[in-house]
């Protein structure tokens, strides 16, 4: 083109020429994960491989990254092309350089310089080491493939190893890559400073064996069968090898777990300590509860926050292992104020007996229902049945266990007794049972702060309140199967995904260790069934 002596057609036509350059250079690009990334800034793409100290979770980890230039953290996208290598790639806009760090639940983080091509080589902390050693020796001597069903009581995840947590022992027990479910690992609750405990138990039709690892070491305490059928040479055996608390603790639970006991049960155990009688006994309280008079929305919390609503309001005597079943079967803890624990037996009540609640705020009037179980006719019922004498912890208890169990699974009513059923609870003897701090005024009723007086037998029976009418059971319909209860779970994280993508660009893994999932499956109900699936 050959430009005349004129300013003005010069500037108009490099204008144009750079006007349609511009456009040309937004023009847009798809990245790896179909995001648009504008081709004005060079994008720059880097290789990363990541090997782990236990080869097998190449397969089965899939590790973050997070990449800085200075202070500035830089938003990727990333490729998985092979079981643990990745294509990472993002505008390249900065002449700092590049830092990019690999981190994953269990493994030490590591950070590098960016290159065109990295190699990290994690390696595992001391909790992962722990849970992934003792899960292979036990694997070597239990041959978890052949196995029915695998079950893990463990006390990591409370405990500490070194001063740091051992959550990533259930993390390695997890990855390891074989049939344990997370819904078959039981973390025993216990304090920071107690000893690192495993049992791994096996099941291969009714019997069950264990390999139990104490005190944090890599070497076993006690290989062998652990089922209430052993003998009684076995089972003393058995209590000698366990040097720690917890011998019954594993053995209880083992053997409720192929006796069918329900997952919520196991949880509650698991958190109680053990299985045994006053936690079947409060199980059983609460099914018979729920079955003849159904939660309702409690709305009066006395001044807690809406998560604080409960359905019932308990009053206990303290002292039983039913106590703390009805809180974590009914979500009542006393910082709910939902539980109110005294000694009042010199009212005519016993340790075994429970008064609910079942308040409405609306009509300012309740239900009290007193209920129990009856320890010395149940064990004179097993001894009737089998010719047995439970005594506490002891094999025999074991099969005591057992035998609940089986009744619970059939008929759970059967085990629990109600002692009364009242209606028509009045706002001031509500009040006076579970107590109240501040005076309670409206309309024209006027409580004074009172302290709380529990389950006093004397005291309510003094009120000669109509009894109660019990609710027909209408019959579970519509349970559903452990698939279809994982399915449920599986689209909620789908349609969670989805939305984290579209909505903010971001994708979801399940190893990202910035994300935190929280829900209330596991401890409710749906179609009657429990939620652990």
């Amino acid at each position: 083109m050959v430009v005349k002596n004129n300013g003005k057609r010069f500037v108009f036509i490099l204008l144009v020429v750079t006007l349609i350059a511009l456009m040309m250079g937004n023009v847009c690009a798809e990245d790896v994960n179909g995001t648009n990334v504008d081709t004005i800034t060079p994008t720059k793409s880097i290789n990363v491989d990541v090997n782990y100290e236990y080869a097998n979770d190449n397969n089965n980890v899939i590790p973050d990254f997070y990449i800085y230039s200075g202070e500035d953290k830089i938003e990727y996208n990333k490729e998985l092309v092979s079981s643990n290598r990745f294509v990472l790639t993002f505008k390249d806009n900065s002449s700092n350089g590049y830092n990019i760090t690999a981190l994953t639940a269990g493994y030490i983080s590591q950070s590098q310089i960016i290159s065109d091509s990295i190699t990290f080589n994690l390696k595992a902390n001391d909790a992962y080491k722990l849970g992934r050693d003792v899960t292979a020796d036990a694997d070597r001597l239990l041959d978890f493939k052949t196995a029915d069903d695998i079950l893990v009581v463990t006390t990591a995840g409370v405990t500490k190893l070194n001063g740091k947590s051992t959550e990533d022992a259930l993390e390695a027990i997890l990855n390891y890559g074989t049939k344990i479910k997370y819904s078959n690992v039981l973390m025993l609750r216990d304090t920071a400073v107690n000893p690192i405990d495993f049992a791994f138990i096996v099941k291969r039709g009714n019997e069950l064996k264990a390999v139990i690892y104490e005190n944090g070491s890599r070497s076993y305490s006690y290989l062998g069968t652990i089922s209430e059928n052993m003998t009684r040479e076995q089972w003393n055996n058995y209590i000698r090898s366990i040097h720690g608390q917890n011998a019954w603790s594993f053995a209880s639970l083992a053997n409720g777990w192929i006796a069918g006991v329900s997952r919520e049960v196991l949880q509650e155990a698991a958190f109680h300590g053990h299985i045994c009688e006053g936690t079947l006994g409060g199980y059983s309280i609460v099914k018979a509860l729920i079955k003849y008079y159904p939660p309702v929305q409690e709305t009066l919390t006395g001044g807690g926050s809406p998560a604080d609503v409960t359905s019932y309001k308990i009053l206990g005597v303290p002292g039983g292992s039913d106590d703390d079943a009805v809180l974590f079967f009914l979500d009542a803890t006393i910082g709910k104020t939902s539980y109110v624990g005294i000694d009042t037996t010199a009212t005519g009540a016993t340790e075994n007996m429970l008064g609910f609640i079942r308040w409405d705020a609306k009509s300012l009037s309740g239900d009290l229902i007193i209920m129990s179980f009856d320890s010395k006719k149940i064990k004179a019922d097993f001894k009737a049945e089998t010719g047995i004498n439970a005594d506490a912890g002891s094999l025999e208890e074991l099969k005591y266990c057992t035998w609940w169990i089986n009744k619970i699974n059939k008929n759970p009513e059967e085990l629990a007794t109600f002692l009364y059923e009242f209606t028509n609870l009045t706002e001031e003897q509500y009040y006076y049972l579970m107590g109240t701090a501040k005076s309670v005024v409206h309309g024209n009723v006027s409580i004074a702060p009172v302290e709380s007086h529990g389950l006093d037998l004397k005291y309510i029976l003094s009120l000669n309140l109509p009894k109660a009418t019990r609710t027909v059971p209408s019959g579970e319909s519509g349970l559903l199967s452990d698939e279809e209860m994982k399915n449920i779970g599986f689209e909620a994280y789908n349609k969670a995904s989805a939305i984290f993508k579209d909505e903010l660009n971001i994708n979801l893994g399940k190893d990202n260790v910035d994300l935190g999932i929280f829900t209330s499956a596991g401890y409710v109900y749906l179609n009657g069934k429990e939620t652990v699936a």
